[in-house]
Parts: structure tokens; C-alpha cells; sequence
């Protein structure tokens, strides 16, 4: 097949949303499949990674179109130019892969290739709900929502990474419970394994009881609560260690609330990290932490960070509500508290550091979901299935 894939990041960039891109187009080149991903040239930089980049995947040609423009206007001039690459291409594709998230246009680009061109159109979806937070975002979040309507009605197929997630969209656009299919994020359980784990970075850091964020440093993401907890449980574990990789907005504020707390020389702030480096944090936790606040955006999804701590051997520990459901089975494959309960999540954390019989158990059984559900390779071919699928080849 000739596929032309349209989203928002890809190689040489290492977001989160990138690194889905690269995957999927690189398990589709070797497949045999001729991808094109098309994306626009962006000056952001994501909160969790800084270095060396990977390379480009063989028999991918990855464009960047347009000039490097930021902010919500500029960059939809910069979407507005990549369409006009994107048209000529079509033609020539059998299918129009899109990635759709609510705060760019991406999605409709992909959409308005689809229906110019007169070929099949699936639709990956990332977050679905937006929160606006000022009157310009309500204004955007309305024009965003009538493109994601129109982009929705051409799709032949929309893909969520989870069952909730489907459900809202049913609801939000009307869409047809047959129009909506499930296809999660993943993870490459040879590159995110507990062999990746380093005596020397823990002897380093000083503690035999190392807990883990990576993302996006704010308190919407509810990375005060951790520190809250960190609190809570310094009496019990003297020695503990919180080691937090990435960077966001509200970063001094959490060093403060740190120091006033009296935990900050249990806390390390590590920053952004080259991505290669990310294995081997994870692999040498003992627990890893997940969404800690339910939010619209998050609800019923697969991020990718969590398959990643599943792959990687700690306990995963996250709020009930903040991610599918299917995912985290408390008290099977990781621990769930009460989203946003701070003593609920300091027991939690207690709880993965009291039985090493238990915590033993819960390391191994995400590990094996992750090897059973979110290797990348099954989920590509399941996703080479269906683009076949609509293409009729």
C-alpha cells in the first residue's frame, strides 16, 4: 500500500505523540508499505526529552512542510501550507492515515486530503476532550470542534486507545458504534524491559526505595500530590528517593513545595533526558507513578508512558479514573488509590514498598500484559489490517 499519514509530530522530534508516529510509520515500512508522513515544521519541544534523536525510520519518507511558525495562528497557516503537499499526494495513496487531537489541525488536514482525493480515510485520535481554561480558548475549542465533526463524518474508521474514550466520541460526534475501533498506544518490550536496570544509578542516588514520574510537570497533572505523599512516607522510609524526569510549567513551584514540606533532599528534579536514558530510569525504580488527577483528557486513554512503566519492571501505581480502565486491574497488574487523594496514594506507594512477594507479582503480571496487549509490532499489524481493510487491498 501507499500510505500517506498526516500528524502533528514525528522523527526528529521525541514527544510522546512523535514517538507514536515513528512507531507506527516504521512498523508499517517494514511491512513493505510506502509511507509518506507529512507534518509541520514546529519550534516545540517536549517536556521529558532533549539530545540525540533517533534516526529515521528505513523506508519512511518523513516531510516537513512549511514554515517553522508557533502559536495556535501561526501554526494553522503552517497546517494551511502543509495541505497544499498533502493534496498532490493523496492522489497517488491508496489510504489517508490522520492523527486527530483536539488543539490542531492535523486531523482535518488529513480529512480535507481525504475528501479532495477521493481515498479512504482512518483516523487516530489522541486526547478527545478539551478543557478551555480562557474565553480564546472556548472561541478555539468551538472551531476546533466543527472541523473534528466534519473530520469524524469523512473517517471510515476512528481509532481511540480505549474503550471509554470510544464511548465519549460516540456520544460528542454521533458517530456509528461500528465506525469506532480500539487501538492502543505501545511499547517495544525488548527496549523497555527490568533488564535495563542499573545498580550503579541507584547506588548514585543513594536509596533502595526509588519512586518515578516522567511527564509533564504541573499541578493539573497532580505532581504536587506525589510530593504531598513523599511526606507522608519519609517517616516510614527514610531512605526514600523521588525521581521526577521532565520539565512544565510549574516546575520552581514544585521545588518550593518541597522545600516547605522538608522533603527536597528526597527529591530529585532530573529534568528533560535524552530518551535512550528513559529505560534504564525505569527499569531501576522500584515504583513507578502514573496520572495522578483525573482529567477529561486523559480519561479512558493509553498513554504511553504507562505501557512503558508496565514493560519496565516497577510497580505501577496511578489514580482510579485517570486512564482506561482495562490497563491498571488493581491489585493484578499494579495499584490503583483515589484519584487526587494524597493519603490514599502515600498508602498505595507503602503498600508497593511493604511485601517484595507482592511487588514481585504486580511487576511481573504488567509485564506480561504489556508483552500480550501493547507490543508495538502487534499493534501495527492489527492497524495494517484495517487500513487493507478500508483500501480494499
Amino acid at each position: 500500500m501507499k500510505i500517506e499519514y498526516i500528524a502533528k509530530f514525528c522523527w526528529p522530534n521525541i514527544s510522546g505523540a512523535a514517538r507514536v508516529t515513528t512507531e507506527i510509520a516504521k512498523g508499517l515500512a517494514e511491512r513493505g508499505h510506502q509511507i509518506t508522513v507529512l507534518i509541520p515544521n514546529s519550534d516545540y519541544e517536549h517536556m521529558t526529552g532533549k539530545g540525540s534523536v533517533p534516526a529515521i525510520p528505513a523506508g519512511c519518507n518523513i516531510l516537513y512542510w512549511g514554515p517553522r511558525l508557533s502559536g495556535f495562528a501561526a501554526s494553522t497557516i503552517s497546517y494551511l501550507i502543509l495541505l497544499l503537499k498533502a493534496v498532490p499526494l493523496g492522489f497517488k495513496s491508496n489510504v489517508i492515515l490522520g492523527h486527530y487531537h483536539h488543539s490542531n489541525l492535523a486531523g482535518f488536514c488529513a480529512a480535507v486530503t481525504s475528501w479532495v482525493c477521493r481515498k479512504p480515510l482512518v483516523l487516530r485520535t489522541d486526547d478527545v476532550v478539551a478543557v478551555p481554561s480562557t474565553l480564546m480558548d472556548t472561541l478555539l475549542c468551538f472551531a476546533l470542534r466543527w472541523c473534528t465533526w466534519l473530520s469524524f463524518r469523512q473517517a471510515k474508521l476512528v481509532l481511540v486507545s480505549g474503550n471509554e474514550q470510544g464511548d465519549i466520541i460516540e456520544k460528542l460526534y454521533g458517530l456509528r458504534p461500528e465506525k469506532v475501533v480500539t487501538s492502543y498506544n505501545g511499547v517495544d518490550c525488548a527496549e523497555f524491559n527490568p533488564g535495563n536496570r542499573s545498580e550503579a544509578l541507584r547506588h548514585k542516588l543513594g536509596s533502595e526505595h526509588i519512586v518515578v514520574f516522567s511527564g509533564e510537570l504541573s499541578f493539573e497533572r497532580g505532581v504536587d500530590l506525589l510530593i504531598r505523599a513523599l511526606a507522608l512516607i519519609k517517616p516510614s522510609y527514610h531512605d526514600i528517593k523521588v525521581i521526577v524526569l521532565g520539565d512544565g510549567p510549574d516546575l520552581s513551584r514544585l521545588i518550593d513545595l518541597a522545600t516547605t514540606l522538608g522533603v527536597s533532599e528526597s527529591i530529585e528534579f532530573i529534568g528533560p533526558v535524552n530518551p535512550w536514558l528513559v529505560p534504564t530510569y525505569l527499569a531501576s525504580s522500584d515504583v513507578a507513578i502514573g496520572p495522578l488527577r483525573a482529567l477529561p483528557q486523559t480519561y479512558g486513554t493509553t498513554p504511553l508512558k504507562i505501557v512503558e512503566y508496565m514493560a519496565s519492571g516497577p510497580v505501577v501505581i496511578t489514580g482510579a479514573g485517570t486512564v482506561s480502565a482495562r490497563l491498571i486491574v488493581d491489585n493484578l497488574n499494579g495499584l490503583l488509590f483515589q484519584s487526587g487523594d494524597v493519603e490514599d496514594l502515600a498508602r498505595a506507594i507503602l503498600e508497593a514498598f511493604s511485601d517484595e512477594h507482592i511487588a514481585e507479582r504486580l511487576s511481573r503480571n504488567a509485564r506480561d500484559t504489556a508483552k500480550k496487549f501493547y507490543e508495538w509490532k502487534n499493534i501495527v499489524s492489527e492497524l495494517e489490517a484495517k487500513l487493507r481493510l478500508v483500501s480494499n487491498l
